[in-house]
């Protein structure tokens, strides 16, 4: 999700809220003037069926999974 500007951010929330089931923190990286929080999202809205097969290199599985 991305905004170009706070108000663009903030008028989107409610809608997105609307659909978020769950929240979990993945991952916290602080600097002295910044934050950067990651999240995995979880939503009511089901995932489209990937169009690429589960082997292919666009599958994150793929990724961990050692070729021969």
């Amino acid at each position: 999700m991305s905004s170009d500007s706070a108000h663009d951010h903030l008028s989107g929330q409610d809608a997105f809220l609307g659909i978020v089931t769950g929240i979990d923190l993945i991952s916290e990286l602080y600097g002295e003037t910044e934050a950067t929080l990651v999240y995995d999202v979880h939503t009511s809205i089901r995932p489209s069926e990937p169009s690429a097969p589960p082997n292919s290199c666009t599958s994150p599985r793929a990724a961990l999974t050692p070729t021969a």
